[in-house]
Order: C-alpha cells, then structure tokens, then sequence
C-alpha cells in the first residue's frame, strides 16, 4: 500500500504560523527603534522591511531545498565542503578585516558591505549534516573504540570548539547539545554518558568563570534585581514585561517594555514582548506551535527508512528544540543571557532564513518517509 507522497502539513502549517507571529513581533517590537533610526527618517519599518526581505528569501531557499532529495546531501564532497567552508568561515572572521566586532571583544558577524551573517548559524548547519552522515553509517563500520567513540566524539568536538572560539556559547552548547542527542539516537553506547555529563559541566563551568563578562550575567542571573543597574538589566525587564502582560495580555502594540527598557527586543528578547502583549495564552500557543514541530520531526525521524533520514531528521528537530528552549528559558531568567534568537520569530536574517532552509529538509525527509511501502 502506497502511503501520500506529501510533506507533514503539521509542521508546515506551524512554522507558516511562527513565521506570521514573527512579522507581526519584529514590528510591534522594533518599531521605537526604527522610528529612532536618522530622527524617523524609516517611519518605524526600517526593520520590519528588512525581516520581510529576509523571509521572502528564505521562502525561495526553502522551496529549492524542499525540491532536493535529501539523500543527495549524503556524500563525501558534500560533507567535505561542509567542514572545509566552516574552517574557512571561522578564519576569516578572525584575521580578516571582514570579522565585525560584537561588543565586550566578541567578533561574531562578518560584514560584506550591506549584508552581514553570523558564521555560527552556518555551521550548526554543517555540523548536523557531517554528523548524520557519519552516524548513518556506523553500522557498516567496525564496532571499535575508534568508531564508536573517538570520532563521534571528535565530530562534536570539534564544531562545538569551532563556534565556541568565536565567543558564542550560547550556539556552541545548542550545537553540542544536538549532536550528542544524534549520537546517542544513532547508537552510542550508554557507558559514555557519565564522562559525556561531566565533561559537559566542566565546560561550561570552566567558559563561564574564566570571562569576565559572563560571569557578570550568570550573577545578574541568580539575582537579576539586585544587579538591576548592571548585567541584571536585561533579565529584571524581560520579567517585568511578563508580570504586565499577564493572562491574556495588554494588546498587539501596547507593550511598555518595548520603549527602549529591553536592548534591542526584538532580537533575543522577543518572548518578552509577546508576553506582554499576548499574554500566558499567547505564550502557550507559540509553545503548542514548537511543540508541534519538534514532536512531528521527532516522528519523522522515526518513520524514515533510511538511517542517514534518521539522522538528519532527529539532527534538525533536536537543533530547533535545543533553540527555542534556551531563548524562552533565558527570557524568563531560568538560564543566563546567551545571545540567541528565537527561531522563525527573532529579528536576524541568518537565523531565520537557516531555519526556514532546515524545515525544508525536514518537509522533504517526512515527504519520503510517508511516500515508502508499507
């Protein structure tokens, strides 16, 4: 019996509906800032405008990559491409002119002229695809300590590093975070889980309390109104702004916090204004839409035949999942301030078109998966 050769609408439909509330919040929540830009010269869309740009090209990516059979991305040359672009990616935002400072000594964007990007987002990428194609294959190689351990291993390793040095912890543990749940989906053996954990917090222990700066968030962070005037500005906001939305909310456009009280809102602090103007309902329903997604693309990953679909698929949710909890967990002062966007909602180009691009995978993977017999 043949199953529907199309794409899980569950999913399409929800990041279709993440990605209108994304338009609606980047409006509602840049605009002070856009009408601030040149003495309102923009009118208050100056960011809305380029948000739309950024989602109408990453409908156009979208639809090339839902159109590309994912098992075509399984191969040497591609994987090949993938690190060596990453290396490349890393070098020139370190000693090039082209790697534009960030604040507080970090360098995370590179700057072509008009258009600039976040090289971490374009690795993730690389990483979760290098990594379904190694684990997709484990079975077919010997089950030696060198296979099954050390090069998995390596693999997250050595992308968590390779994003770590640019100072950007947040995505190095949202990538570390993703691999290791591949590697164990795809095989690892139990017994490793004990040094992986501890390895882990030594790591973060070890990046928190060597910079300065970040451990300036994670004390802002355990008592964020204490250091309201410092590092706990942000956060105490962020929880202000929640209070005053309440149950149902003040209304699309009625935020306080808004006015210039949270930095640059509309990026990672999003959530707060949604949970202000849309109150604990608005909330539960962005959190039912991810739900939807990460839980679907889970699924999928089950369905799929193919261990590299397997891989890529559980690689893709686990990315998205990973994602969205520290930016919610970071709005309400459950974790320190790390610095990354919501997905399909943030303002950032980068973040966004990636993760329209990797839900097209995804698309395609479960369009597979439901099209295989019986």
């Amino acid at each position: 019996m043949k199953k529907s050769n199309a794409p899980d609408y569950h999913i399409l439909i929800s990041v279709v509906c993440l990605i209108i509330l994304g338009i609606i919040l980047v409006y509602t929540s840049s605009y002070p800032y856009s009408y601030k830009l040149e003495g309102g010269k923009y009118g208050g869309v100056y960011f809305l405008t380029r948000h739309l740009v950024f989602v109408l090209a990453g409908a156009i990516l979208s639809l090339i990559a839902y159109r590309i059979d994912y098992k075509k991305y399984d191969t040497r040359f591609f994987v090949s491409f993938m690190i060596i672009s990453s290396i490349v990616l890393v070098l020139l935002l370190k000693f090039t002119p082209l790697g534009t400072d960030f604040g507080k000594g970090s360098r995370r964007w590179i700057n072509l002229g008009g258009f600039s990007f976040m090289p971490s987002d374009i690795i993730k990428v690389a990483a979760v695809f290098c990594m379904a194609s190694y684990m997709s294959k484990i079975n077919l190689r010997r089950r030696n300590l060198q296979n099954i351990v050390v090069v998995p291993v390596a693999i997250i390793l050595f992308f968590t590093l390779l994003i770590y040095i640019q100072k950007d912890l947040g995505t190095a543990v949202t990538v570390a975070g993703a691999l290791s749940i591949m590697y164990f989906i795809g095989g690892a053996p139990l017994g490793i889980i004990p040094p992986a954990l501890g390895l882990a917090v030594i790591g973060i222990y070890l990046a928190i309390y060597r910079n300065e700066f970040r451990r300036n968030r994670f004390f802002a962070y355990l008592d964020p109104i204490k250091n309201i005037k410092d590092t706990g500005w942000q956060p105490a906001q962020s929880l202000f702004a929640y209070a005053n939305g309440g149950l149902s909310g003040v209304g699309i456009g009625h935020s306080t916090q808004k006015f210039f009280y949270i930095p640059e809102v509309y990026n990672d602090y999003i959530l707060a204004v949604c949970g202000e103007e849309l109150g604990f309902l608005g909330m539960i329903c962005i959190v039912a839409l991810f739900s939807v997604i990460i839980i679907k693309g889970y699924l999928t990953a089950a369905r799929t035949k193919d261990r590299y679909g397997l891989m890529l698929a559980s690689g893709i949710s686990s990315l998205i999942a990973i994602q969205f909890w520290i930016n919610a967990a970071v709005s309400v002062n459950l974790v320190p301030s790390k610095g990354i966007t919501l997905p399909f909602i943030s303002y950032g180009g980068t973040s966004l078109i990636i993760y329209m691009v990797l839900t097209a995978v995804l698309l395609n993977i479960s369009k597979n998966a439901n099209s295989e017999v019986k």
